[in-house]
């Protein structure tokens, strides 16, 4: 019908198409405002395997009200890190 604007799934009310990657979305007690995670990475710029003070700033500029973000993987031993 002309001047209708096709609905489905990723089309709001105004006819506006969403992302689902950017909706809410709830994960057990979780509230985040999208689906978009990071995920662990192995940075491996600790000292002794302890994380320093740099950690905090690099993840805060990595951080999204109501995201997600693990924050990093770590070693099992100091004979499994998978650098020399």
């Amino acid at each position: 019908m002309e001047g209708r604007v096709a609905q489905d799934e990723n089309t709001g009310t105004n006819g506006v198409s969403t992302i689902p990657l950017l909706t809410p979305y709830k994960m057990a007690n979780f509230n985040l405002s999208h689906r978009i995670v990071l995920a662990p990475m192995a940075r491996n710029r600790s000292y002794g395997n302890v994380p320093q003070p740099h950690a905090i700033l690099y993840y805060s500029q990595r951080s999204s009200t109501g995201g997600l973000l693990i924050a990093e993987s770590t070693g099992v031993s100091d004979t499994a890190q998978g650098y020399g």
